[in-house]
């Protein structure tokens, strides 16, 4: 396969990252709240399913990172946001695939306490909100979630907003 076409599908596969990005998010959040509930030894019925959706959450998390990659490397981004944006995906698929083996080795070798776990696992949640917080900047535009509070509103600028709407409104008629 030459060059251009091999560049073509990486391409391709990055423009993937947006959609998978999502796996990782809410598998990896619900995870810990559901985390929540076992806490004291409680609900451990919960436990079979929610081992796996710790496992599966930090492969996605791993995923989405290279697709992240891939979408930075063969598109047009750039800057400090892009890139504080990628080393934190990055950190947040370390510190998933951490806590996944974390509650690997205490499933396996029955350690006492599930302290070391559930610390990754709450790293790797404030990490997944950090870097979702920067991917939707990079999608939405600095400031579009405090944009809400008046003293930030001036921010975020809505005319690129109000515009596209008038454009749909006028393909829908």
């Amino acid at each position: 396969m030459e060059e251009s076409s091999l560049d073509s599908i990486f391409h391709f596969f990055g423009k993937l990252h947006p959609l998978v990005v999502h796996f990782p998010i809410g598998l990896l959040a619900v995870g810990f709240f559901i985390e929540l509930f076992t806490i004291g030894g409680k609900r451990q019925n919960l436990r079979p399913g929610l081992n796996w959706i710790i496992y599966i959450g930090s492969i996605s998390a791993i995923i989405s990172a290279i697709l992240g990659w891939l979408l930075r490397s063969f598109d047009d981004y750039s800057g400090d946001l892009v890139y504080f944006h990628q080393n934190m995906g990055i950190a947040t698929a370390v510190l998933a695939s951490v806590t996944a083996l974390l509650l690997w080795y205490k499933m396996k070798y029955g350690s006492r306490s599930y302290i070391p776990y559930r610390l990754g696992l709450t790293l790797t949640v404030i990490f997944l909100s950090i870097t979702g917080h920067l991917g939707g900047d990079l999608t939405h535009g600095e400031g579009y979630l405090t944009s809400t509070f008046s003293e930030y509103q001036d921010i975020y600028d809505d005319k690129k907003s109000t515009e596209l709407l008038s454009e749909l409104k006028l393909v829908d008629s």
